[in-house]
């Protein structure tokens, strides 16, 4: 029967449960799986934008690609990261791979970053001997 305290408008669907308690049970049940299904949906949607956002930072932050050649040792352990759930594609198992090296091994290339400086004023200078000084006015 519908409850008394609530006011029916034409269009409203009203369940009545006769007879067994336990389909009764049932009923109550299933509309509490409902509230909480439809709770869950509702929390999914509201989530969407903010995953959106990661989904696109995560984009621009790898926004160039290499093809790489590896041995198949590099291969198993890039193969190890995604297997064991920590990366969901090669590609990303593979780029974290490398940015830890270059953390690894940033006293290398602070050394390679300070001689590239001497090469490019070295050939600077040389570019000055060959090119002819501009006649003064």
């Amino acid at each position: 029967m519908a409850e008394p305290e609530k006011t029916l408008v034409p269009g409203d669907v009203t369940v009545e449960h006769k007879g067994d308690p336990a389909q009764r049970d049932a009923a109550s049940e299933a509309r509490i799986r409902l509230e909480e299904f439809k709770s869950s949906v509702k929390e999914f949607a509201q989530k969407i934008p903010d995953q959106i956002g990661k989904a696109f930072e995560t984009l621009k932050d790898r926004l160039n690609t290499i093809t790489v050649h590896v041995d198949d040792e590099t291969q198993r352990r890039i193969d190890t990261l995604v297997e064991a759930g920590i990366f969901k594609t090669r590609a990303e198992s593979a780029s974290y791979l490398l940015h830890e090296g270059i953390k690894a091994r940033a006293d290398v290339f602070g050394t390679i970053d300070g001689k590239l400086v001497e090469i490019e004023k070295l050939r600077s200078e040389l570019r000055d001997l060959v090119t002819p000084a501009e006649p003064e006015e």
